[in-house]
């Protein structure tokens, strides 16, 4: 979260390590309206909840977003208002210092999606490259409602 009050999309974002050596990212952001892209929006602070193992906040535009985590998996919850199209924006290809190599995504089941992002020095990452990683970070995301779309730009 940035001090200006806006929730950007690697604010939601699974990390993973590997023996301490490199991290990735899976972007996450619910944004409600036409499916277009977007890279933030804005919280209302005084909406914002915290304790070990929880956080939630909610958007301006009625979104609540809450997120946990067990040793192996993070946990995103996201409350939509009912009245407006819901969606889950995923950006598969920007990671901390860099952007993926290579993403595929595929759907796993009527309400799940998979897939994986392969990452190397070549196009940045954490210390810009410098720390010499390849890495896959392979995902799966469950949804409460079916998958209708997805698309790779």
């Amino acid at each position: 979260m940035a001090l200006d009050g806006k929730i950007r999309a690697d604010c939601f974002q699974g990390l993973f390590q590997d023996s301490g050596r490199c991290l990735g990212n899976f972007m996450v952001l619910p944004v409600t309206g036409a499916p277009e892209y977007a890279r933030e929006s804005t919280m209302v602070k005084s909406t914002e909840k915290g304790h070990a193992g929880y956080y939630s906040v909610a958007t301006a535009d009625g979104i609540l977003s809450e997120c946990t985590a067990s040793p192996h998996c993070g946990v995103l919850r996201f409350s939509y208002p009912s009245d407006e199209d819901a969606f889950v924006q995923i950006d598969l290809n920007h990671r901390s210092g860099g952007c993926a190599t290579e993403e595929y995504c595929t759907r796993a089941g009527r309400n799940a999606i998979s897939g994986w992002i392969r990452c190397t020095p070549s196009t940045g990452g954490w210390g810009h490259g410098a720390g010499n990683v390849s890495y896959t970070l392979h995902y799966y995301a469950s949804f409460s409602s079916p998958v209708r779309s997805i698309s790779l730009n």
